[in-house]
């Protein structure tokens, strides 16, 4: 059972001071106290939170392997290849939806045949002055 400081904590866990109070203050990570009142953590809870702890002077990420990346890079250039199709097959769709909605909206409208305001009333005047004719003059 190794005790040590917050700032030591974060150098072992990679992670910042302010996320180790924030997770101590939670109850998501237990520590005590010692006689100056300093914060200290068990180094089990550390590895219970955040998994394996790194050795001082260790980095996380792994020396860069170029067969690796190399690899990954395929298949990143792969992956993008896969969603512009995807992309451009979406917008396909989308303009054909648009095109359809727009042959339904003329069909609409040469079902519906509606004649124009002004055409109706004039239709209307012109029947009303056939029967009137005699009547006024």
């Amino acid at each position: 059972m190794a005790l040590v400081g917050v700032t030591k904590a974060a150098a072992m866990t990679g992670k910042s001071r302010a996320t180790l109070y924030r997770k101590m203050h939670s109850g998501e990570l237990s520590y005590t106290k010692d006689s100056d009142g300093s914060a200290i953590i068990d180094t089990s809870e550390l590895i219970r939170v955040f998994g394996s702890l790194r050795r001082p002077g260790e980095s996380r990420e792994a020396p860069n392997d170029p067969a690796q990346d190399s690899i990954e890079m395929r298949l990143l250039q792969a992956e993008i290849a896969r969603l512009q199709a995807e992309l451009n097959a979406e917008r396909a769709q989308k303009d054909l939806l648009r095109e359809n909605v727009l042959d339904l909206r003329r069909m609409m409208l040469l079902l519906e045949h509606k004649e124009q305001p002004e055409a109706a009333s004039e239709t209307v005047e012109k029947k009303g002055r056939k029967g009137k004719k005699g009547l006024l003059k």
